[in-house]
């Protein structure tokens, strides 16, 4: 996935089917203002309340990896065939427009 500044995001969805009661238990969480804004707007984003935002993300990390032990592997090597496809692109347009001057700069006179 591409976020909107370009870069390539990596991201897995898990997706738990565990409920809370009012009897399960309870602890207070100190935490970074700034991050409890970031978890307030994802929260809200995906429809939970704060709580069952930071429930799912707790068991989501605590699951073993859901795509293999070699995504990061399959991820880096991926990352860097795009940067090189990025790179023949580039030249390819530079050349195109190479020949684009060249062909419009041709003119009956200058044959």
């Amino acid at each position: 996935m591409v976020n909107h500044r370009g870069s390539i995001v990596n991201t897995t969805v898990v997706h738990h089917y565990s409920y809370m009661s009012r009897e399960d238990p309870q602890m207070k969480l100190r935490l970074p203002l700034d991050l409890k804004q970031q978890i307030e707007e994802v929260a809200k984003a995906n429809n939970r309340s704060m709580n069952a935002e930071i429930v799912a993300r707790l068991q989501a990390s605590l699951q073993p990896e859901v795509l293999g032990p070699k995504t990061n592997e399959v991820f880096d090597a991926l990352v860097e065939r795009i940067e090189h496809l990025t790179e023949l692109l580039e030249d390819e347009r530079d050349e195109m427009g190479l020949r684009r001057r060249r062909t419009h700069d041709k003119t009956p006179d200058s044959e």
